[in-house]
């Protein structure tokens, strides 16, 4: 039996597929989709345009089904569960997050693969560490898809980590919906320096990235772990906004004072910060953008992502009055994007000249501890995928630098 998955959406979806893989990998053998007897699509479905996507690859691949199984799973099942039966009758089945596990059985296997995943992404992989939300931000469906905020414990954690480690994996890149409120479910505290601490006694991997942090559950003793070699001197903490007008709307939990003394700290200890900023929430206005752009450049940001708000049915800013124009909110995702660009154009450059680690993940590139993969900068240089080189870099631009192996 040939089986293909596609899988949209965040590193979160890319773990359940991979999860998906370890307990299919021995019984099937895994293709590309036109080859496929079977397509499993993992969808994303959190705001407008992981939506329209989705509902691509299933138009897609519905109209060259040819007699495949088209199996449907992902965010956009949770959350439309019931339209996407009216809409597209042709999908053999559709299968919530919770459904997942019954995949094996569906396409026939009875005693699935023991493999806790198939990794994908060597040398790297994702270790996701909680699912769900507790924020109720006020634009955001997560909640809603994903339920509530639940930390996976420590020791499974940990095993999870060991396993990868023996399969070679050299970067760990932390992931959940909010990976600063680690623990807070199991021990009313933030647990997350606890479980770096033990995640940092697994031998093998080279690299411990953070990832998804809110800047209300920043937890001050992270800083003294980023001490150790083995953690990243990187993190990416979304602001979303930099206007106390608009971050009160959005229903964050923190002002730009409290932003402002962050950010001005981890600058100072020389952390490469990434972060992620809304542009078109209801309301705001060019004062509150300007705002925005400013705190952007004044804090340089070494890497920025950009997202148009998406008015989601379900959320209380669906109902907000003020809504901006299509035309105003693509003019600032502009904008901002060319600021972001700059700055990382600006903090690659002031590493032309300099030595760094550089972890091969792809053939003839890789990446400095101060990039996360997919989205943020590369290092075109010789080696094996795996390795950890020391690169001189001697040019570059944009998001791409150019190194000789020292």
């Amino acid at each position: 039996m040939k089986v293909s998955f596609i899988t949209l959406g965040c590193p979160k979806n890319l773990v359940e597929t991979e999860r998906l893989l370890g307990a299919l990998v021995e019984k099937v053998e895994i293709v590309d989709p036109d080859s496929a007897d079977i397509v499993v699509l993992k969808t994303c479905g959190f705001i407008e345009d992981a939506i329209a996507e989705s509902k691509e690859w299933i138009e897609r691949l519905l109209k060259s089904k040819n007699g495949r199984q088209i199996i449907v799973t992902g965010c956009l099942v949770n959350r439309f569960q019931d339209q996407l039966k009216a809409w597209y009758p042709g999908i053999d089945h559709l299968l919530t997050l919770k459904g997942e596990g019954r995949l094996p059985e569906i396409i026939g296997i009875r005693r699935p693969a023991s493999h806790p995943r198939f990794i994908t992404t060597f040398p790297y992989a994702y270790l996701m560490i909680s699912d769900g939300c507790d924020n109720r931000c006020r634009y955001c469906t997560i909640p809603d898809i994903r339920g509530p905020y639940r930390s996976f414990p420590i020791e499974e954690v940990v095993a999870e980590a060991q396993a990868l480690s023996r399969l070679g994996i050299k970067e760990l890149i932390l992931v959940g919906q909010d990976t600063g409120y680690y623990g807070q479910d199991l021990e009313g505290r933030s647990l997350l320096p606890e479980l770096i601490q033990e995640l940092l006694k697994v031998r093998g991997f080279e690299w411990l990235r953070l990832m998804y942090l809110h800047p209300a559950h920043f937890d001050p003793r992270l800083i003294e772990l980023l001490q150790d070699s083995r953690v990243c001197n990187y993190l990416d903490i979304p602001i979303q906004h930099a206007s106390d007008k608009i971050l009160k709307k959005m229903g964050r939990k923190v002002r730009k004072s409290y932003l402002v003394k962050l950010f001005s700290q981890l600058k100072e200890l020389g952390v490469a910060l990434r972060t992620t900023a809304m542009v078109g929430f209801p309301g705001e206005t060019d004062s509150d953008f300007l705002e925005l752009c400013q705190f952007v450049e004044e804090i340089g940001f070494a890497h920025l992502g950009i997202f148009r708000f998406s008015p989601e049915p379900g959320t209380p800013a669906f109902s907000l009055p003020d809504r901006v124009e299509k035309q105003i909110v693509d003019e600032r995702f502009d904008h901002l994007g060319k600021i972001g660009a700059t700055l990382t154009d600006r903090f690659n450059r002031s590493f032309i000249g300099r030595k760094v680690k550089v972890l091969i993940d792809q053939k003839g590139r890789g990446r400095r501890e101060f990039d996360a993969p997919g989205v943020d900068s590369v290092v075109k240089v010789e080696g094996r995928i795996g390795e950890l080189v020391e690169v001189e870099i001697t040019s570059g631009d944009g998001y791409r630098l150019v190194g000789k192996r020292c």
